[in-house]
Formats: C-alpha cells, sequence, structure tokens
C-alpha cells in the first residue's frame, strides 16, 4: 500500500519554489496531472477547473509507483510525490 500523507510539490527551473506563487504551483501541478492516472491528479485537475490557468502539455512525464510523478513542464523539471520522490529529483 502507498503512503501518500506526505504529498509535495516541488519545482526546479527559472523560479524556485519560494519565489512561485500558489497560482503558478497549482497551475503546474494541473499541468502534470493532465496526463497522470492517479486519484490525486483528477482531485487537482477538479479542483482547478474554476481557474482560467493556460496549462501547459508536459514535455515529458514519468509516474513513479507509490512515490509520485515527475514531468517537464516550459523546460522546467516538477515533481508531484512523496519526500522520496523530492529527495530523488533533488528538490
Amino acid at each position: 500500500m502507498c503512503d501518500s500523507k506526505w504529498s509535495r510539490i516541488g519545482y526546479s527551473g527559472r523560479n524556485r519554489l519560494a519565489e512561485t506563487n500558489q497560482d503558478e504551483l497549482l497551475r503546474l501541478a494541473t499541468s502534470v496531472d493532465t496526463v497522470s492516472e492517479h486519484q490525486l491528479a483528477e482531485a487537482i485537475f477538479e479542483g482547478a477547473k474554476a481557474t482560467n490557468f493556460s496549462l501547459s502539455k508536459p514535455e515529458v512525464f514519468d509516474a513513479i509507483p507509490c512515490h509520485g510523478v515527475t514531468a517537464t513542464i516550459e523546460g522546467d523539471k516538477v515533481a508531484l510525490g512523496n519526500l522520496t520522490t523530492m529527495h530523488k529529483q533533488e528538490i
């Protein structure tokens, strides 16, 4: 069984995570989740429908069972998942 209680988002690229506002993080997470099959991805996507975000199609996408997903969006690495995923992605 996978432990999802420690979910995180990590972002590495033009803007560091600490410098990225909440709307941009939600836009990135939603962009990644448009190609994810996870139940949380669907919830994030549904929650973001009320916004007018301009979503980007991931250039690269990798699902890591029981840990999360990584993707490249607009040339930047985005990771959604647990703390193990963030450590492995050095985020």
